[in-house]
């Protein structure tokens, strides 16, 4: 868990959460994540968007912003690289400014 002010449009998500399966469901082994293996810890409650620690290094980490396909299934990035889950890796004060401050969204 990240200590955030969530705002109102944010919440941090519990351990077992059925959104942590579903992202693990929809990361097909080629998408760009699945190697990271992301753990969610929020969510917004305006749309489909999680975002989710990243391991980069050893003991640094960074975020995600994935917006979820609900599709529960995973599906092979297509020919031009495009990959589903849509995401955005970032930094903890780049997902504050743009994401709880501004209320972006994917």
């Amino acid at each position: 868990m990240i200590d955030l002010d969530w705002g109102k449009d944010w919440s941090p998500l519990e351990d077992g959460s059925g959104i942590q399966a579903e992202l693990d469901r929809e990361l097909h082994p080629k998408h760009p994540l699945h190697a990271a293996r992301p753990r969610a810890v929020g969510r917004c409650m305006l749309c489909d968007d999680v975002v989710a620690l990243v391991a980069k290094d050893l003991g640094d980490t960074e975020l995600a912003v994935i917006h979820l396909t609900w599709s529960g299934r995973s599906e092979k990035p297509a020919r031009d690289g495009t990959a589903w889950p849509y995401f955005e890796r970032m930094t903890r004060d780049d997902f504050i400014n743009r994401f709880l401050r501004r209320g972006e969204h994917l």
